[in-house]
């Protein structure tokens, strides 16, 4: 017997009475059918379940929470079944006695060696991850579905038949494939031996006995010497129809050897992922239905960020986060197309796993690189388990790897193969074939045929699954599901955006100078109304000051805001708070700006005592149909860009909104044991590692006290280290007993005693509590109203309307006509913010019937990213950055082009781009400097060589020269001419003279041995000069004392075109040096020539979702539809009625 340990992470909320359920699949757990013993539960969960029921003939074990207790969800669940249980797993070490009872005396036969015998395998490996099943008990409230006794079948589909690579083995491998049954029994097989066919095809199930339905002599054992599995003359085939022969899934030759010998019916799906998934997320394939691969898992999302080293990628750190567990053995696939390295493969690539939140390492993992056909591979293998939610970083370590990528290089966000756990997945949706077959001994898929009627699935049906084996004589009993599942379509699109504000927050300021036109420092005192994580900025526009210039990285000495940012410009001041810091609500700051920043004083000689402040952050409030049963909400996925067209600068978030708990998702914890003041940082329950599990796994998730929501922080035992007053709620004092008079509480939230007046006693609960979008503060009835509009004469009979008048006002408004099929509306909120976790789930656009071209992409229907699962949004450990328009570094920006030649000095104008066609009058960015470029690209010299090439080079190669005469390309290749230069004691410099027409060229050069065998060895250009028309001649300028050069030897220029003209160190930033192929991008703002740029505006765009699929998106709006007079009264006083979409000045206001 085995002891077991179990761990699991509970999706739902589960309540006294109900169950669940863990199939331990085939070969499953063992025990007596008979066993009488004790097994009573270990670890902190034993006294949350009322026993251990086990299934012995279906391998499935129940614990049924009892009626006392609940399990909130998220919340981590550990159990232990000792060996008293008498739990035995198919081991080479664990005995098993054939026909009998499991015993603890039944030591006779090897149960892997009786395992073999009956299922041509040993050696099993043990579960170690499968889904549990909660069943939701008859007075319970939560489950949606027919808790194992409510529900009576109306009708029965089938769905085609399912074979892998081997029907005979104990897991999913091989190609998988679809409606291929075979026959049920051949009774003649004309071919002795046959090793090349392969399952599905004909089957051999005559029973090993006198009387065999096959007394082919071939199947003989005097025929078959070689073949171990030939044990009878009386037929082919083992116990219970199991078939024998040197490959156990063969069905004979084909064809063309007997006619008689055919390959049976059966298609083999494209089981490829792009295949399989196409058909559910984007559309790409008409299979239906269809399987992944042999062991192969939904996908879903890496981050990627890369280390560069001389242009090629020496490391990659992989952001992996899983929503179920990851098991040793795990491989995650990161492809990367048209990508190689310059080792090749390499089976060990060293790389460091750490938990995000913690920095713990995981050992064990192990990454490879693999190559194939000219694309590659970086292969992740899990070494330990990790529990769901978590977030890891992957390093591997710099130097590694050398990565050269044809093209270019995957995307930031990339979706992943994950294999490794043995099971097979099979996907159908409406439309899908169904299939019709007589069962019978000996014929157990008899009559087999597709269906001319399609699977069809209405909205809101409830449906079971269940399977059956099938061998060449018998079908199985079935394996049923233990819940059901409700037929679901994706859910309505959002109504309306009601309105979006951003954040801000009143400073107070205070001035060391206050001399006209004089530097002065600034003292500047906030309290932040929200939390602030690194990279969140906060911008103060103080009117009347200047500067000599803009200064960036002001030291303020500061914990939290340590620099600052000074726009001359804008007369903008930006405060960045800095890395791996928390600028925390509600908390008193001064920040000092130093009089050495060069901020001057107002030349009036006035400045303000206080300003508004904005923060990069924006509450954004929406209005969305009540869902239903058939049209359930997850929740929403947000996205922004300050690209009004949708196509670069796109950050998406999701916010959760399921409302299957209700607006208000919490479920009790305990009882209050200490009264908190509204200040207090400690919240104290009772310690509930005296008797059941810890309370860790609240760290980072949510606690609520009457209306207060806390943030947890840090556990020990039962005292809770909390953040007060998080989302929007405001810090009050608690205490332990409501009611006054005589009222007390008992630990365990018992009331007693006499209240006050018209009071009663009440213990003070402490909720576990889960944020959703749905605000239970707006709107009639805790987050919903009736107030869906009307029909009416405006703007036309018998549609949606807001009618005008205030008699209409308590009808409500429907602008957009939408269809509130239920009569109710829900009203949703969400704080968009520095910090918020990106979300790799979605794709810009690419849906068929989308508007996305190279201009405009605003698509009316998200679209996944390949291999994505509708319904599963995939987060990462990256975050949301917004913008501060303070900052010049911060404004959006577009990539345009590369360095082509090294900018090697901070005073340099002209600069050499890969291609400048597009960078006129504009500013770019090159890393941290930001340049003006004056006017039109030109022509300036791009290298210089002594050398011309001649002969012609091995294919795929080409022909160069150095500047010592030295050929490359194999080949002919050659440098003419053949002599070198002599006679040089010095460098010196190189001009053009008044030769080409341009001017500003310049280049300096060194030489080796230096004297009567000198030779220049290197030359760096300086500055590549502009406006040339033609190549000019190159000479030396100065230096270069007793240079010869050779016979038909010269300085020999290269152009290029795309020089632009710079002002380096534009708006405030610093220059410096660059190398070649840094990346430049365009800042498109404040110098936007087209609105079809990123700017300073921020956009949003939102769809809701469940597991069916995304709404559409709703774009914001911000209009006025309707305004009534259209004529006003000369005498004035007139009320006038403005109908607005997005133009709310509170969630409130949208009636």
């Amino acid at each position: 017997p085995t002891a077991i340990n179990i761990t699991m992470v509970l999706k739902e909320h589960m309540y006294g009475g109900d169950t669940i359920q863990i199939g331990f699949n085939f070969p499953g757990l063992w025990r007596a059918i008979d066993y009488a013993g004790t097994c009573t539960i270990e670890g902190p969960f034993v006294n949350f379940f009322t026993g251990v029921v086990f299934d012995s003939v279906n391998s499935v074990l129940s614990l049924t929470l009892v009626d006392t207790k609940h399990i909130p969800r998220k919340q981590p669940v550990s159990i232990r079944l000792p060996t008293e249980c008498e739990f035995v797993y198919p081991s080479a070490d664990l005995s098993f006695s054939k026909g009998q009872y499991l015993g603890a005396n039944q030591t006779q036969t090897n149960l892997a060696d009786y395992q073999s015998s009956r299922y041509g395998t040993a050696n099993l490996t043990p579960l170690l991850f499968t889904y549990a099943t909660v069943i939701g008990g008859l007075s319970s409230f939560s489950g949606d579905n027919c808790k194992n006794v409510t529900c009576t079948p109306s009708s029965t589909r089938v769905l085609p038949s399912l074979q892998d690579g081997n029907s005979m083995d104990l897991s999913w491998s091989g190609q998988i494939q679809v409606g291929g049954i075979g026959a049920a029994c051949y009774n003649k097989i004309d071919v002795p031996f046959d090793t090349s066919s392969t399952f599905p095809s004909r089957r051999f199930c005559s029973m090993a006995s006198t009387g065999s339905n096959d007394p082919d002599p071939y199947d003989a054992v005097s025929s078959n010497a070689e073949n171990t599995y030939v044990t009878s003359n009386f037929g082919n085939s083992g116990d219970n129809g199991k078939p024998i022969g040197q490959n156990p899934g063969r069905g004979g030759k084909v064809a063309a050897f007997s006619p008689i010998v055919t390959v049976t019916s059966g298609t083999v799906l494209t089981d490829t992922s792009a295949a399989c998934r196409g058909a559910v997320g984007a559309g790409a394939s008409t299979e239906n239905p269809c399987v992944l691969p042999a062991g192969e898992g939904w996908n879903e999302a890496v981050s990627l960020n890369y280390t560069w080293s001389s242009g090629n990628v020496s490391a990659i750190s992989v952001g992996l986060q899983r929503t179920i567990y990851i098991t040793p053995g795990n491989t995650f696939t990161i492809p990367f197309s048209a990508t190689t390295n310059s080792e090749g493969q390499v089976s060990s690539v060293e790389c460091t796993v750490t938990v995000v939140s913690t920095g713990s390492v995981q050992e064990g993992w192990a990454c490879a690189w693999t190559e194939s056909s000219g694309d590659g591979n970086l292969v992740l293998t899990a070494g330990t388990q990790v529990p769901p939610e978590t977030a890891l970083r992957i390093q591997t370590t710099a130097g590694s790897l050398s990565l050269t990528a044809a093209s270019v290089l995957p995307p930031t966000e990339l979706s992943f193969v994950n294999t490794g756990n043995n099971r097979m997945t099979y996907i159908f949706k409406n439309g899908a074939v169904s299939v019709s077959y007589v069962t019978a001994d000996g014929d157990p898929v008899g009559s087999y045929t597709p269906s001319s009627t399609p699977i069809t699935i209405a909205a809101d049906d409830i449906i079971n699954f269940r399977v059956y084996a099938y061998n060449g004589r018998f079908r199985s009993s079935a394996g049923t599901t233990g819940v059901q599942t409700r037929a679901i379509v994706k859910p309505d699109s959002p109504s309306y955006f009601s309105e979006v504000k951003q954040s801000s927050v009143g400073v107070e300021l205070s001035y060391g100078a206050t001399t006209a036109g004089e530097s002065t420092n600034v003292t500047i005192r906030a309290k932040l109304p929200e939390d602030l994580v690194n990279g969140s900025y906060v911008t103060l526009t103080m009117p009347g000051f200047t500067s000599a210039s803009i200064s960036r990285d002001i030291e303020t000495g500061h914990a939290q805001f340590s620099t600052a940012q000074w726009n001359a410009n804008l007369s903008a001041l930006v405060l960045k708070v800095a890395p791996d810091q928390t600028a925390v609500a509600l908390t008193d700051y001064t920040i000092e700006i130093p009089t050495s920043a060069g901020i001057l004083y107002p030349a009036s000689g006035v400045a303000p005592s206080s300003v508004m402040a904005l923060i990069a952050s924006y509450t954004i409030s929406w209005v969305s149909p009540f869902p239903l049963t058939s049209k359930p909400r997850k929740g929403f996925v947000v996205q922004t860009t300050t690209d009004r067209n949708w196509n670069t600068d796109i950050q998406t978030t999701v916010v959760e909104d399921k409302l299957n708990n209700g607006v208000s998702d919490k479920i009790l914890l305990d009882y209050l044991q200490e009264d908190m003041t509204d200040n207090t940082t400690t919240l104290v329950v009772n310690d509930p590692t005296q008797v059941g599990p810890s309370l860790d796994w609240l760290i980072g998730n949510y606690v609520q006290i009457s209306d207060e929501v806390m943030r947890v922080e840090a556990v020990s035992g039962g005292t809770l280290t909390v953040r007060r007053s998080r989302r929007s709620t405001r810090a009050v004092a608690h205490t332990q007993i409501t009611g006054g008079g005589t009222c007390a509480c008992s630990t365990a939230g018992n009331a007693s005693g006499t209240a006050d007046s018209g009071q009663s006693c009440a213990c003070t609960a402490v909720y576990v509590s889960y944020g959703q979008a749905t605000n239970p503060l707006v709107g009639s009835f805790n987050g919903f109203d009736r107030l869906i509009g009307t029909a009416g004469a405006t703007p036309g009979a018998g549609a949606d309307a807001c009618r005008i008048g205030s008699i209409y006002w308590p009808l409500g408004c429907n602008l957009r006509g939408v269809a509130y099929t239920s009569g109710l509306r829900s009203h949703q909120g969400f704080l968009l913010q520095a910090g918020n976790r990106k979300s790799n789930w979605l794709s810009n656009c690419g849906s068929t019937g989308d508007v996305c071209t190279s201009v405009l992409c605003k698509c009316e229907t998200p679209t996944l990213l390949p291999d994505m699962d509708m319904g599963r949004p995939v987060t990462s450990d990256d975050i949301v950055y917004l913008r501060s328009s303070g900052d010049p570094l911060q404004w959006s920006n577009i990539p345009l082009t590369d360095v082509a030649l090294e900018i090697n000095s901070a005073t340099v104008q002209n600069i050499i781009l890969t291609d400048g066609s597009a960078a006129a009058a504009s500013y770019l960015r090159v890393d941290d400097e930001l340049l003006y470029v004056h006017g039109a690209a030109s022509r300036g010299v791009l290298a210089i060589n002594l050398y011309q090439v001649t002969g012609n080079a091995d294919a795929g190669d080409s022909c160069a020269c150095s500047l010592t005469g030295n050929s490359t390309g194999g080949g002919s290749c050659a440098c003419f001419p053949q002599e070198v230069m002599t006679g040089c004691t010095e460098g010196g410099t190189l001009g053009t003279g008044d030769t080409g027409g341009g001017t500003g060229f310049s280049a300096t050069f060194t030489v080796a041995n230096a004297g009567p065998s000198g030779y220049i060895d290197s030359i760096t250009i300086t500055d590549p000069g502009h406006s040339f028309i033609s190549i000019p001649d190159i000479s030396i300028a100065t230096g270069g004392t007793g240079c010869t050069l050779a016979t038909f030897q010269s300085f020999l220029a290269t152009t290029s075109s795309n020089v632009v003209q710079t002002e380096r160190g534009a708006l405030g930033t610093t220059a410096a040096t660059h190398s070649v192929s840094t990346s430049v991008s365009k800042i498109t703002w404040p110098l936007r020539d087209s609105v079809n740029v990123p700017g300073t505006q921020y956009y949003f765009r939102m769809a809701a979702y469940n597991d069916a699929g995304l709404s559409n998106y709703l774009y914001f709006t911000h209009a006025i539809t309707q305004v009534n007079p259209t004529i006003l009264s000369t005498f004035g006083g007139d009320t006038i009625e403005i109908t607005m979409e997005g133009g709310g000045g509170s969630p409130e206001n949208t009636t």
